[in-house]
């Protein structure tokens, strides 16, 4: 007597028995059929658990194998469950160290007191599954820059973040070499501006100078000209500090600044070109503004290059019936979630199509020409706004006009202000 086995309408086996001389019976039938039932729960048991082998090393294998580093934490503890092969090589350790180590340990030196990543506490929160730029700490002391995806999983009911560490040095690095040659480059077009600042002053001091060599029996009049002498050599030195200030590397450490002193160093730098160049230059700072933490330097050249952009929009569109206008404002936004200084430079220039405005943050991204080309570019100036803790901002219609906000977010301490 044989019995098929059929598993999704297919036969899986043949069950047959040959041990009586007469013929079988039902209940023969039936117990051969529960003894096949039960064979046939352990046959798709087996085949289950095999394929469930097979499932766990081909993901286990694009695990370990990953072209970019991966981890897995569990969320109560912050301990790292498992990690790869490639996120050891990136911070110069081997897997065996990094599993059991707290989160941490990848992110600092041994001896610091932080105990959470920017990154982690982000994923953790409101910003599960976007990217984030954080650093890993190498065994050699040095940081390396990363992007992080991490997303929250349930797995056997315990909750854990699965993170991709994906390293940008070297695009950092491109980055960095960008801007550093773009911020030079845009010297040589400041330069000119700032010469003719400065010969002004100099020439009233040479005059002075002249009227006190035929004066010197009028104590008053020797007096009156030492003090014009005085101011427009201060005059001087502060453009000629302004100047240097901006050739400076962006590279150092963030410190409580007032934005309104930064940016004012900004206009006299190219306030010269933007009259030259018949553009009206309105400013309207708002008293009294609250200390922010930044890079000084960073943040000059990022107002220094909204405006030499802003300028040059306005060079490509027609004459206006309400000229060429850029306007500046610096005050204290209170009014939503982007609370902070907000500073806006506006123009009512060209404007921007939907598809240039789309691209215009991507790294390298210019639709000026080469002879043009000496500014950050918007990708640059976004990278410098986000480390100094900012949000970028873009809105514009072609033909109209382009308005680019920046965010600096305020400490979280007590606002501190400049009286």
């Amino acid at each position: 007597m044989s019995v098929p086995i059929i598993v999704d309408g297919k036969i899986l086996a043949l069950g047959a028995v040959a041990n009586k001389k007469t013929e079988y019976q039902d209940e023969d039938a039936n117990q051969l059929l529960a003894f096949l039932n039960s064979a046939q729960i352990l046959v798709q048991r087996n085949q289950l658990q095999s394929s469930l082998r097979d499932s766990e090393g081909y993901y286990r294998l694009l695990f370990e194998e990953a072209a970019h580093g991966t981890a897995i934490a569990d969320v109560a503890t912050g301990e790292i469950i498992s990690c790869n092969r490639k996120l050891a090589e990136m911070i110069g350790r081997t897997v065996e160290e990094i599993i059991g180590q707290h989160q941490s340990f990848i992110h600092f030196p041994p001896d610091s007191s932080m105990m959470e990543s920017q990154s982690y506490s982000k994923h953790m929160r409101d910003e599960e599954g976007k990217v984030i730029e954080d650093q890993l700490f190498h065994k050699n002391g040095h940081f390396i820059d990363v992007e992080i995806v991490a997303n929250q999983l349930d797995v056997s009911g315990k909750k854990v973040l699965h993170g991709v560490f994906y390293d940008i040095s070297e695009r950092k690095k491109l980055m960095e070499e960008y801007r550093r040659s773009a911020q030079l480059a845009a010297l040589g077009t400041i330069a000119a501006g700032v010469a003719h600042e400065i010969n002004n002053p100099i020439q009233g001091i040479m005059n002075c100078a002249s009227l006190i060599a035929r004066s010197l029996e009028n104590k008053d009049r020797v007096s009156d000209l030492s003090q014009k002498i005085l101011g427009e050599s201060k005059r001087v030195a502060k453009i000629t500090q302004d100047l240097l200030y901006y050739s400076k590397d962006a590279r150092i450490e963030m410190k409580e600044s007032d934005i309104s002193q930064i940016i004012g160093g900004a206009l006299t730098l190219i306030s010269t070109k933007i009259k030259h160049q018949g553009i009206s230059l309105q400013v309207e700072i708002q008293k009294n503004l609250p200390l922010v933490t930044i890079q000084p330097q960073s943040m000059q050249q990022v107002i220094l290059n909204l405006i030499d952009n802003a300028a040059d929009a306005l060079e490509e569109k027609q004459d206006s019936p309400d000229g060429k206008v850029i306007e500046v404002k610096v005050f204290l936004n209170e009014e939503n979630s982007n609370n902070g200084i907000e500073i806006d430079v506006i123009d009512n220039g060209c404007g921007m199509a939907k598809d240039v405005m789309s691209r215009a943050l991507e790294a390298f991204y210019t639709t000026k020409p080469s002879s043009k080309g000496t500014g950050l570019g918007l990708s640059i100036v976004n990278d410098l706004v986000n480390k100094n803790g900012g949000k970028l901002f873009i809105e514009s219609e072609e033909g109209v006009y382009t308005k680019i906000s920046i965010i600096i977010p305020l400490p979280r301490a007590a606002h501190k202000v400049r009286h």
